[in-house]
């Protein structure tokens, strides 16, 4: 989820843009990393159950998880894309990022501390670097991560592709995130439980 909104941010304005399908990218990114960490999976019928509820330690992730643990019966993806996420996700995401010194807050917008601390030897700021990444691996051949892939299935989903590629890029871009997330490198179940998570999230944002 906070790629998501590093992504989304207009460099210009230094504002998260009001795309509406992004509300349900959060959403998904928030279920898609509950997954991959085993907290969250599908049962038989194909409805979310949670596998382990100890916290994470992660204020966002805990809460959310919190509400599936708390809910009385297993209920479809579909259902938490409109029961998840607590008011206002998209700034106590931002305002994850600029506790943990990824951007700073001025005002109503944004800034980029620069360089980002996971590439300090770049003049580069946080959303330049994963920009980088995702393009690097499906562009260039490097090898695919599971943040990766499961970023990109979700810009996918809610058809922002675009603040990574160009218009020329997206078409084949596109096919290829459709088949990394079936390519193995997650396994059965995630994978499916992925699948879910980005269908329901194309239905929810239509």
């Amino acid at each position: 989820a906070q790629i998501l909104v590093l992504l989304a941010i207009d460099d210009d304005r230094g504002r998260v843009i009001t795309a509406p399908s992004l509300r349900y990218g959060l959403k998904a990114a928030v279920l898609a990393e509950l997954t991959l960490l085993g907290k969250v999976g599908l049962d038989e019928q194909k409805k979310l159950r949670v596998l382990d509820g100890d916290p994470i330690g992660d204020e966002i992730l805990d809460k959310e998880l919190e509400k599936i643990c708390a809910s009385r019966y297993p209920r479809k993806i579909s259902s938490w894309m409109y029961g998840l996420g607590q008011k206002k996700l998209r700034r106590k995401i931002a305002d994850s990022l600029v506790s943990n010194a990824v951007l700073i807050q001025d005002g109503k917008t944004f800034q980029w501390i620069i360089p980002y601390s996971a590439d300090p030897q770049r003049e580069a700021s946080a959303k330049y670097w994963i920009k980088t990444q995702l393009r690097d691996m499906l562009l260039a051949g490097a090898t695919p991560e599971p943040w990766m892939v499961t970023s990109l299935s979700v810009l996918r989903a809610c058809r922002l592709l675009s603040l990574i590629f160009t218009k020329e890029e997206r078409k084949a871009a596109s096919k290829k995130v459709e088949t990394l997330v079936r390519s193995g490198i997650f396994k059965d179940p995630i994978a499916q439980a992925l699948e879910d998570i980005t269908s329901a999230t194309a239905e929810a944002g239509a």
